[in-house]
């Protein structure tokens, strides 16, 4: 038997000694779907980048790394912003961030969001060349984040301005980047997080034919070419290929409606592009074309939290940040008493795998993480990274967030004072929530049945759950046949 379930039924401080500067400059034209981003690393991390060579690479255990994340918007001095951005927007992002870098590994905790009242800073535009001397990125820390606590220590902080955008970053107590409100659901927060995970652009600082051909990643992937330099120039990764600049900005570079290149471009030494990279992240393509992190740069990333972000903290980030992703990231658990309208909530792009602890023992709140000890029995519901929440926490289940651990069941939740005291179960004919269903109603014993899920035939069903206290609970499920 296979159970799906598709309802809404469904911190602490990530200690990093090492920080990345970026410096980006985002310019949002809404024609041409691009943005430009110049980045610069610190030299601690541009070391680590020195260092890592993927045809070297050190063993890569494959556990799970989580990265505690917190959202500043900057808005004017009497709190006011044309473009206010929500808490949903915040999870949103989180979302975003979870869905595309947990593939391999990497988790962000959603670790809250804060105001910064600063009319200056509101209206600028991230460009350093309008006013070098005070509007830069690095004033912007001196004078505005840091010297008034706006941060939290050693934590992935990310900064949400108005108008302009990029990211910008400094080696100091913080991990951060500057973003435009446009861009914190989009593709840029995935393309500066990358950077922020040491990650270059795909073309390096190599922009043009006509700039320097010393700064040119040569097309060759052969380690015996005496052209060959992909592991120096460009992104200094041979996993990727050789890219120009901007699609956009040479006749030669051409990209069907798939965005699979189709052009005739040719590198400074006169050979013609294979594949350049304007399916991914690190590069300048159209908007719809961002798609991908190549293999070597997955490698990249991981190393870097690794060997750099990490160093003796290993055991920390397994022991903490793994079981604080494990927390709601808002609302509070019922013990007892009236329901409380803020039931707790846990970070969506994430997948959720619910089991039945009906015949543990009573837990009024949840075990601690490192509590295993409980009877657990079949798997009662899941939840997919795609679904956008809100997701909660049903009594009498313990859940496994799939891309930390896929074996054990935590937090063990059985509240016998969230004991239904009857229900209905609704029966949807069609397959779908409609107006053609039947209803048969339960009394207590019937509700509290462990067994209910498995009398049932295969269909759509909307189990719902009443307490003496007033309060309902409804489980949408998809049973199948196996």
């Amino acid at each position: 038997m296979k159970i799906k379930n598709s309802s809404a039924f469904f911190s602490k401080r990530f200690n990093i000694f090492i920080v990345i500067v970026i410096i980006s400059n985002l310019h949002f034209v809404k024609a041409q779907e691009e943005f430009d981003c110049e980045y610069t690393p610190v030299p601690l991390v541009e070391l680590s980048s020195a260092n890592f060579n993927e045809l070297q690479l050190g063993p890569d255990d494959g556990r799970p790394y989580v990265i505690n994340i917190h959202f500043w918007q900057v808005v004017r001095d009497d709190g006011t912003s044309d473009n206010l951005r929500t808490l949903q927007d915040f999870i949103d992002a989180t979302a975003l961030l979870n869905r595309t870098f947990g593939q391999f590994g990497v988790l962000f905790k959603y670790d809250g969001y804060d105001y910064i009242e600063s009319t200056y800073w509101y209206d600028w535009d991230g460009d350093p060349l309008e006013d070098p001397t005070e509007m830069n990125g690095q004033n912007f820390y001196d004078e505005l984040i840091l010297p008034n606590n706006h941060y939290i220590p050693l934590s992935y902080n990310v900064y949400v301005v108005n108008i302009g955008g990029g990211s910008h970053g400094q080696q100091g107590p913080i991990l951060p980047t500057r973003l435009s409100y446009w861009g914190l659901n989009e593709y840029v927060i995935i393309h500066e997080t990358g950077h922020f995970l040491g990650l270059n652009h795909t073309f390096g600082t190599y922009e043009e034919p006509s700039n320097n051909p010393d700064l040119c990643e040569h097309q060759t992937r052969n380690i015996n070419d005496p052209d060959f330099n992909a592991l120096t120039h460009g992104d200094k990764l041979i996993g990727t290929y050789a890219t120009p600049y901007k699609y956009d900005e040479y006749p030669d570079v051409l990209l069907d409606g798939n965005c699979n290149y189709v052009g005739t471009a040719v590198d400074c030494n006169g050979e013609f592009y294979i594949n350049p990279e304007y399916k991914n992240f690190m590069s300048y393509t159209r908007y719809d074309c961002y798609q991908e992190f190549k293999g070597a740069q997955i490698a990249k990333m991981r190393f870097v939290i690794r060997e750099v972000f990490l160093g003796p903290l290993n055991t920390h980030i397994d022991t903490i940040h793994r079981k604080e992703l494990y927390k709601p990231y808002i609302g509070e658990y019922y013990v007892v008493g009236p329901q409380t309208n803020h039931p707790p909530q846990f970070q969506p792009g994430l997948d959720y795998e619910f089991v039945d602890v009906s015949q543990a023992g009573t837990y009024n709140v949840p075990t601690e993480y490192e509590d295993t000890s409980f009877w657990y029995g079949q798997t009662v519901g899941t939840i997919n990274k795609e679904y956008p929440g809100p997701i909660y926490h049903p009594n009498g289940t313990a859940f496994k967030i799939l891309q930390l651990d896929q074996n054990q069941p935590r937090m063990c939740y059985n509240n016998t004072n969230r004991t239904p005291s009857d229900g209905s179960v609704i029966h949807f004919l069609d397959g779908y929530p409609n107006g053609n269903y039947t209803i048969t109603p339960q009394d207590s014993t019937q509700i509290n049945n462990s067994e209910l899920i498995n009398t049932l035939n295969p269909g759509l069903y909307n189990i719902q759950k009443n307490y003496l206290d007033g309060s309902t609970e409804q489980v949408m499920i998809l049973k199948e046949n196996e």
